[in-house]
């Protein structure tokens, strides 16, 4: 199923809104919507009694939930029929959880939690009725925060003091809460992953230095920016909200390799303005109608940008022979 993530979802699901039969189904739908799709199994002719509190918006989750005993596996061929490219922090507040994931074994109960990886096969088992809460995220937001987290899968992190109990208490303050909107759910998370990445650091060892980290994520920034580049509203704020971090740590990050984020994005408009403008494939193109189409929303200013970086206008540009590649693109 396709998710908006301009949406905000904030409901309460239960089996106790469905009856006989249809539990089961009904039950097995709802975890798939709120993991992927997973082989789910109760005891035997035991319908699973469970209820949970929602929120989403940005493919960012919270839920507060209970359940019956029961198996969860993302098995190869849930893999290749629902691909997902998510982490989950799962942290039990009741009894345990028991799993497997990356040759691991590994059981966890209150006071602790463990992090998931949707996009490859994992077991997760409980034997008593639970409850807990789950944080799913997408991939990229926890990889532009810590280096290779795919190392702390399946490790347990004990939440009992220090920076994890805060994560723990802040992550159910937040799932349990009912009035946040969407802007304040979006704000309040990319906080609790801020700390949910500080507890991994302090408990797993991690390979890949922070230097390196930072230029992952500065790369993964500029393809973002180049798919996006048509997009009038594309700077500093659109570049945070859709990777889940603050303006400032964005600007920052570009100022680190000596880049301003305005001029960045300026530089990428009037590169592909020039391809444009020397192509036989937008000969039927205006001048003003190219700007805009790479982004710009003034014309004039367009063309004062344009010369200032070429030495030459845009119309004086175009009048000029293009070049063998841009003549024969086949």
């Amino acid at each position: 199923m396709e998710k908006n993530k301009d949406k905000y979802i904030n409901h309460i699901i239960s089996t106790q809104d469905v009856s006989g039969k249809d539990i089961g189904a009904f039950w097995k739908e709802t975890i798939d919507d709120l993991h992927c799709k997973l082989d789910t199994s109760w005891e035997e002719d035991q319908l699973p009694d469970a209820a949970l509190h929602r929120q989403e918006a940005g493919n960012i989750q919270t839920v507060y939930y209970r359940t019956s005993p029961g198996i969860y596996q993302r098995t190869v061929k849930n893999i290749r029929e629902d691909p997902c490219d998510d982490f989950e922090f799962l942290a039990p507040t009741s009894s345990s959880y028991h799993g497997e994931q990356q040759g691991r074994s590994f059981s966890f109960g209150p006071g602790q939690f463990c992090l998931l990886d949707y996009s490859r096969e994992v077991t997760i088992a409980q034997t008593d009725a639970q409850k807990g809460i789950l944080f799913k995220i997408p991939r990229y937001m926890l990889e532009h925060r810590i280096a290779d987290p795919q190392a702390a899968c399946g490790v347990v992190i004990n939440g009992h003091k220090g920076i994890a109990k805060v994560t723990l208490n802040f992550l159910k303050s937040i799932a349990t809460e009912q009035n946040f909107t969407r802007q304040e759910y979006l704000a309040v998370c990319q906080q609790l992953l801020d700390l949910f990445a500080l507890s991994l650091q302090s408990n797993v060892d991690f390979h890949m230095s922070e230097t390196t980290a930072r230029t992952a994520t500065l790369r993964h920034m500029k393809s973002f920016i180049q798919e996006n580049i048509s997009n009038e509203t594309l700077g500093t704020p659109m570049i945070a909200l859709n990777f889940g971090m603050s303006p400032r740590y964005v600007q920052k990050l570009f100022k680190s390799a000596d880049l301003s984020i305005a001029g960045y994005i300026n530089d990428r408009r009037l590169e592909l303005a020039r391809v444009m403008l020397l192509s036989p494939l937008h000969q039927q193109k205006t001048i003003t109608e190219i700007a805009f189409s790479s982004g710009f929303s003034s014309s004039s200013y367009f063309s004062r940008s344009f010369r200032q970086k070429f030495d030459v206008s845009p119309r004086e540009l175009r009048q000029q022979s293009p070049p063998e590649w841009l003549r024969n693109p086949n």
